[in-house]
């Protein structure tokens, strides 16, 4: 392809920043208002599905909801190899106790200057909303010249890539390249992708009768930063439901008469947890002793944390006196388990300096009737390292009388310098004057799912700048969404231009 030439592609998708980012905005806004958290996709694959079909292109909906679309190469690019778009629908929606339905309530954007962020009653859901709204702006321009394109949007990806996992093989077979946008730096391309282990520890519940004359309180953590289980877990962030655990340890072994009648805290495996309920029996003449002494323990812990949480919250409500509480075995198992539990970085990556290589987050607990739920995330570069973390935890579990379920996803590894990234780096050199940063990310990605049903995928996440995702205080930098897009933009114009690679027929 001559040099005139490849100038002339260039002036046609010559943009100003600006019409970039309003563009990509003028797609992502309109996901804002249609709830979409996990498990509830119907609504937004309904209208993505419609909105592909209203750019005059052929989609359809599986049977899990994912959408497929097929958009045709420029003329005379037909024998470039195909190229899907990958994003994921749904989002992780973080909020604070009481003031968000997910089901209904609708995102509330704001911008300020290069941020865009919520009224802060809610997550964002640029992670990966931001990645559908650039797909959507790429495919709706006819001045882009491009091969074959398929774009893929994928449910659940929030809770164990269900989407990605259950997708039919068929829909990868005939593809050569996927370029995801699920990545959350635009100045990185991500070659792969730590294992994820949802791990979930269930302990059967028995009741005594609550201390006579006993009163009722609740205990609040809340104002926590939260934050991505995988992106967020070296930052030091405190753990509330870690917290809470030490705090009520703390007056057991100081031997206050107090009793635990439910817990509740955290939203998701994969969030680091901003918020924890628990509601005890006390005796009404020890109750400010108590409050005292959870109030020391308070300050003592989160001291450790000033650099990165700066409104955390402790608030105690009188309530009604709870009839039956945990017997002193079950209150004993759970929060010896949940101090003893990996939680944080367990080691750093061996292959990519500064990265997380191995990695916990006690995300989730809740108590009903029958039982105390625990639910953790653990993310491994490595089977040996995996494998050493889940025998800790199972070793934790059996010690402490709970039973326990882990479901999940390998890590996804390939090689970092191939054609795809080598057209991702060029066109970053191009902008910047300096190569793109090519490593792993210290979350799970989808791609884990495709590699297993299509291994000779050659396959890049891409993404914008986005801070503190699956908490109230994510933002994206509207600035990088320049930067994702032109990159996207350029690894299409190679493929279909310099790297000359025959289309792959009947996979």
């Amino acid at each position: 392809m001559g040099h005139a030439v490849m100038e002339a592609i260039a002036a046609g998708v010559a943009e100003h920043r600006e019409e970039i980012i309003g563009g990509i905005l003028e797609e992502f806004l309109p996901l804002c208002g249609i709830p979409h958290q996990s498990g509830h996709e119907e609504a937004v694959s309904a209208y993505l599905r419609q909105r592909l079909e209203d750019m005059g292109y052929e989609s359809r909906q599986d049977e899990n909801l994912n959408v497929i679309a097929e958009i045709p190469a420029t003329p005379g690019l037909e024998s470039c190899p195909l190229v899907i778009l990958q994003a994921h629908m749904d989002m992780v929606v973080a909020s604070e106790p009481g003031e968000f339905d997910p089901l209904r309530d609708t995102v509330q954007t704001v911008i300020e200057g290069d941020i865009l962020r919520t009224d802060g009653r809610s997550s964002l859901g640029a992670d990966n909303g931001i990645g559908v709204a650039a797909i959507l702006y790429a495919v709706a321009r006819p001045r882009l010249p491009h091969g074959p394109i398929r774009v893929l949007f994928t449910v659940c990806e929030e809770v164990g890539l269900k989407g990605a996992r259950l997708l039919d093989p068929a829909v990868l077979r005939d593809a050569r390249y996927l370029i995801n946008l699920d990545g959350f730096h635009a100045d990185r391309a991500v070659v792969g992708c730590m294992s994820g282990k949802r791990e979930t520890f269930f302990h059967p519940l028995t009741t005594i009768q609550a201390m006579p004359g006993s009163v009722g309180l609740e205990v609040e953590l809340s104002g926590f930063r939260g934050g991505h289980s995988g992106e967020d877990i070296g930052a030091h962030r405190c753990n509330a439901i870690r917290l809470m655990a030490e705090m009520l340890s703390c007056v057991k072994e100081k031997n206050f008469p107090v009793e635990i009648a439910a817990i509740d805290g955290g939203t998701g495996a994969n969030v680091i947890p901003r918020t924890c309920t628990v509601r005890l029996a006390v005796t009404a003449d020890e109750r400010k002793a108590v409050e005292r002494r959870i109030q020391e323990e308070f300050c003592w812990v989160t001291a450790a944390y000033q650099t990165e949480e700066h409104t955390p919250h402790l608030t105690f409500r009188e309530g009604e006196a709870p009839r039956r509480v945990w017997s002193e075995s079950v209150t004993r198992d759970v929060l010896e388990a949940i101090r003893l539990e990996n939680n944080g970085v367990y080691a750093m990556s061996s292959q990519f300096r500064g990265t997380v290589g191995g990695s916990s987050n006690l995300g989730r607990i809740f108590s009903d009737e029958q039982k105390v739920e625990i639910q953790i995330m653990t993310r491994c570069e490595s089977d040996a390292l995996e494998k050493k973390i889940l025998l800790q935890h199972a070793h934790v579990a059996q010690r402490y009388g709970f039973t326990m379920g882990i479901v999940g996803y390998d890590a996804w590894h390939q090689e970092a310098m191939n054609p795809l990234t080598e057209a991702v780096d060029e066109t970053y050199e191009e902008r910047f004057h300096r190569h793109i940063k090519v490593m792993a990310a210290q979350v799970g990605l989808e791609p884990a799912y495709f590699h297993a049903k299509a291994p000779w995928l050659t396959m890049v996440t891409l993404g914008a700048d986005i801070e503190d995702a699956h908490s109230t205080l994510e933002r994206v930098r509207l600035s990088s969404l320049e930067t994702m897009f032109r990159l996207m933009v350029g690894v299409l114009l190679r493929i279909a231009h310099h790297l000359r690679i025959e289309k792959t027929e009947g996979r």
